[in-house]
């Protein structure tokens, strides 16, 4: 519906977006909340990457692709992530190395948040 709640709410993958703002802060409040209940058992860390290429989505990120091109320009490091680029998040978080790590969402997107600034 042209004009609609839905083109003003849910905007292109690279648009502002308050559902997706509404979801990232629901995300971070959730994560805080249960490593305060849960630690020292679980410490409750997420990681939370941006725009990654999986073979689920490698069409949608060919170079020169509209979308892609898009991204990139927005992306301070000027390309979207390879999945070989968050392993370390997820090596790390889990590991004896983050033993004093909880709560913490690991943004994991080349500062792609703070491009809309």
């Amino acid at each position: 519906m042209p004009g609609g709640v839905e083109d003003d709410v849910v905007p292109d993958a690279v648009g502002q977006s308050l559902a997706a703002g509404v979801e990232g802060g629901g995300t971070e409040a959730f994560t805080r909340a249960s490593a305060k209940q849960l630690t020292p058992e679980i410490r409750g860390n997420v990681i939370a990457p941006r725009f990654v290429i999986t073979p689920q989505n490698e069409d949608t990120y060919v170079e020169r692709a509209e979308k892609r091109r898009r991204i990139d320009e927005r992306t301070p490091l000027g390309r979207v992530a390879d999945r070989a680029e968050i392993v370390g998040a997820v090596v790390y978080l889990p590991s004896d190395a983050a033993s004093h790590v909880a709560g913490e969402v690991a943004t994991v997107d080349a500062r792609f948040a703070d491009s809309a600034l």
